[in-house]
Protein backbone atom coordinates (compact mmCIF):
# COMPACT_ATOMS: atom_id res chain seq x y z
CA UNK A 1 0.00 0.00 0.00
CA UNK A 2 1.20 3.30 -0.90
CA UNK A 3 1.29 6.21 1.85
CA UNK A 4 -0.21 8.80 1.25
CA UNK A 5 1.03 12.45 1.32
CA UNK A 6 -0.26 14.94 3.33
CA UNK A 7 -0.79 18.24 2.21
CA UNK A 8 -2.59 20.07 5.38
CA UNK A 9 -1.93 19.17 8.98
CA UNK A 10 -6.04 18.12 8.48
CA UNK A 11 -4.77 15.10 5.74
CA UNK A 12 -1.65 14.28 8.13
CA UNK A 13 -4.03 13.99 11.12
CA UNK A 14 -6.76 11.72 9.10
CA UNK A 15 -3.87 9.51 7.68
CA UNK A 16 -2.33 8.74 11.31
CA UNK A 17 -3.31 5.33 12.84
CA UNK A 18 -6.50 5.82 13.98
CA UNK A 19 -4.97 5.16 17.82
CA UNK A 20 -2.77 8.47 17.25
CA UNK A 21 -5.43 10.23 15.59
CA UNK A 22 -7.59 11.80 19.03
CA UNK A 23 -3.73 12.50 20.60
CA UNK A 24 -2.35 14.70 17.39
CA UNK A 25 -5.64 16.37 17.88
CA UNK A 26 -5.10 17.18 21.29
CA UNK A 27 -1.52 18.47 20.74
CA UNK A 28 -2.72 20.57 18.30
CA UNK A 29 -5.51 22.52 19.73
CA UNK A 30 -3.03 22.84 23.06
CA UNK A 31 -0.40 24.12 20.33
CA UNK A 32 -2.55 26.76 18.83
CA UNK A 33 -4.31 27.89 22.38
CA UNK A 34 -0.60 28.93 22.81
CA UNK A 35 0.33 30.29 19.66
CA UNK A 36 -2.65 31.46 18.01
CA UNK A 37 -0.84 33.20 15.29
CA UNK A 38 1.38 30.52 14.37
CA UNK A 39 1.27 29.25 10.77
CA UNK A 40 0.73 25.81 9.79
CA UNK A 41 1.95 23.69 7.56
CA UNK A 42 3.67 20.17 6.48
CA UNK A 43 7.25 20.56 6.09
CA UNK A 44 9.40 17.40 5.19
CA UNK A 45 6.26 15.14 5.71
CA UNK A 46 5.64 16.29 8.77
CA UNK A 47 2.57 19.30 10.57
CA UNK A 48 4.33 21.93 12.01
CA UNK A 49 3.38 25.58 13.28
CA UNK A 50 5.99 28.38 12.89
CA UNK A 51 6.32 31.67 14.51
CA UNK A 52 8.56 34.27 14.52
CA UNK A 53 10.71 32.94 17.19
CA UNK A 54 9.62 29.76 17.02
CA UNK A 55 9.17 26.08 15.44
CA UNK A 56 6.81 23.31 16.53
CA UNK A 57 7.03 20.13 14.69
CA UNK A 58 4.96 16.87 16.00
CA UNK A 59 4.58 13.60 14.87
CA UNK A 60 2.80 10.65 15.12
CA UNK A 61 5.95 7.77 15.21
CA UNK A 62 5.55 5.75 18.06
CA UNK A 63 5.82 7.52 20.89
CA UNK A 64 4.22 10.49 19.74
CA UNK A 65 6.55 13.92 19.68
CA UNK A 66 7.09 16.97 19.66
CA UNK A 67 9.94 19.09 18.68
CA UNK A 68 9.98 22.71 19.91
CA UNK A 69 12.73 25.10 18.47
CA UNK A 70 13.12 28.99 20.15
CA UNK A 71 16.73 30.95 20.33
CA UNK A 72 18.61 28.02 18.75
CA UNK A 73 17.32 25.62 21.50
CA UNK A 74 15.65 22.27 20.78
CA UNK A 75 13.48 20.88 23.30
CA UNK A 76 12.04 17.31 21.86
CA UNK A 77 8.95 15.42 24.14
CA UNK A 78 7.60 12.13 23.90
CA UNK A 79 4.51 10.28 25.26
CA UNK A 80 3.61 6.99 24.51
Amino acid sequence: MQKIKAKTIDEYILNAPFHAQEKLMQIRKILKEIAPNAKEAIKWGQPVLEGKKFFILFQHINPISILCQQDLHWIHLERN
